[in-house]
């Protein structure tokens, strides 16, 4: 018995986290900024939920693999006018811009990207 309710726990949590993340997809890639091991970039298409600072709408930290495997997969699509789609944590302050509390703190985070 408290083997099959530690699955059944389990499989919630993977099925939780596996879909809390935002998703959007078509996207072409804006303009790219790295700065303070940390890339911030902007798209051309629509995405929810997400907040806009200088044309720049999702972050992510470049110290992880998967940020640097994330960052080339970027500049590979921006550098061959691919598309994208993304999976992130939603802004903290969805539609607002760099005037009205759009920055480093309050962006979407990306969690997962593929080319389309």
């Amino acid at each position: 018995m408290k083997r099959i309710l530690f699955f059944v726990v389990a499989s919630l949590l993977f099925l939780n986290s596996a879909y809390a993340d935002e998703y959007a997809g078509d996207l072409n890639v804006g303009r790219v900024h790295v700065v303070n091991e940390v890339c911030r970039f902007g798209i051309i298409g629509t995405a929810q939920n997400v907040c806009s600072s200088y044309n720049r709408h999702f972050q992510f930290s470049v110290t992880t693999n998967q940020g640097k495997l994330m960052l080339s997969m970027i500049i590979g699509a921006k550098l061959a006018g691919k598309k994208i789609a993304v999976w992130y944590t939603p802004s903290s302050v969805p539609g607002t811009n760099e005037s009205t509390g759009c920055g480093d703190g309050t962006m979407a985070v990306l969690t997962q990207v593929s080319l389309e």
